[in-house]
């Protein structure tokens, strides 16, 4: 019993390990220097606020301004909305996201450009491929 409970053991903490380097190290996020790419989380117990909050856009400027540390800073916020007008409403996911977000990220628009700095407003959108597509007639270059 005591041989089949240490293998039982010893086989948990190697799948562990491996799926760590599995995620981490052999198939690493896809985008460009992913490696070198932080998440910044603020939570305060004595405030009762959880981990898992992520950044306020005080915060984002905060470190905009100051922080001499990083390459670049970007936010972003997902959710699903529903989409309305013409024909069927329709659930769509939402990503707002800094003017940053592309430069950090490495990643660009399929079609058109990205955000200007001036351009970080409100009722700017910019169209990810599979909605670009998805409407009627499709949007094209």
């Amino acid at each position: 019993m005591a041989a089949v409970l240490t293998l039982a053991l010893a086989i948990g903490a190697n799948v562990s390990v491996f799926a760590v380097v599995q995620r981490v190290v052999l198939n690493p996020l896809p985008y460009p220097d992913s490696d070198r790419l932080i998440e910044l989380d603020h939570g305060a117990q004595r405030l009762n606020l959880p981990s898992g909050m992520g950044m306020t856009r005080g915060f984002y400027y905060q470190y905009s301004e100051r922080a001499r540390t990083l390459d670049g800073l970007a936010l972003y916020d997902t959710e699903n909305l529903t989409l309305t007008g013409e024909g069927d409403p329709e659930r769509i996911r939402v990503t707002r996201v800094t003017t940053t977000f592309a430069p950090v990220m490495h990643v660009w628009p399929t079609l058109g450009r990205w955000f200007r700095e001036e351009e970080g407003r409100l009722g700017a959108p910019s169209l990810g491929r599979a909605f670009a597509r998805a409407v009627d007639p499709p949007i094209r270059r």
